[in-house]
């Protein structure tokens, strides 16, 4: 505990449609959809929280951390495991997350990791002190390639950054 994270990259999609119909005999309908992207593992509050429990009652799911979570800086504050059915099954690691960057968000003071190791592997959670891996150190150099283009990175700034990035992408 206490160990700090940042949130990376949702990996799942929400659409919700909309549709307004009228009419009798003839009628007329208009649907919209909008898919926004979201965390599939990190759910706002605590998983037995009040507003959790509530939106289970009516039926509903507990509500997953939108993109605009990503780059968050949080905190362990609690962790907790258990078998997911019987003690045949595996055991699974839940994380309760504190305040990002140390301040609350809407009625929500914690957000929750309900499968740490599916969230590790997904990318929507990681170690700040983790290693950069093959693919982000690929796309921080193509990303640098652009500013260089652009003229807003200096030649050796870009150059002192390939070197630096160089073995992590042709080691793995």
């Amino acid at each position: 505990m206490g160990d700090t994270l940042v949130i990376g990259y949702p990996s799942g999609n929400i659409t919700s449609t909309t549709a307004v119909g009228g009419g009798y005999r003839v009628g007329a309908a208009k649907a919209r959809s909008k898919t926004k992207s979201n965390f599939q593992t990190i759910i706002m509050g605590k998983p037995a929280g009040f507003g959790n429990v509530m939106a289970a009652m009516g039926g509903e799911e507990p509500s997953t951390a939108g993109a605009e979570m990503q780059g968050e800086i949080v905190v362990i504050s609690e962790m907790s495991v258990f078998h997911k059915g019987s003690r045949k099954k595996p055991l699974r690691l839940t994380v309760l997350l504190g305040e990002p960057n140390g301040r609350a968000f809407g009625i929500n003071k914690y957000m929750s990791v309900t499968d740490y190791e599916k969230s590790v592997l997904g990318g929507e959670i990681k170690s700040i002190n983790a290693p950069m891996t093959r693919e982000e150190a690929i796309a921080k150099l193509k990303e640098s390639k652009d500013l260089l283009d652009l003229g807003i990175m200096a030649e050796d700034e870009y150059q002192a950054l390939k070197e630096e990035l160089t073995p992590i992408i042709v080691s793995q």
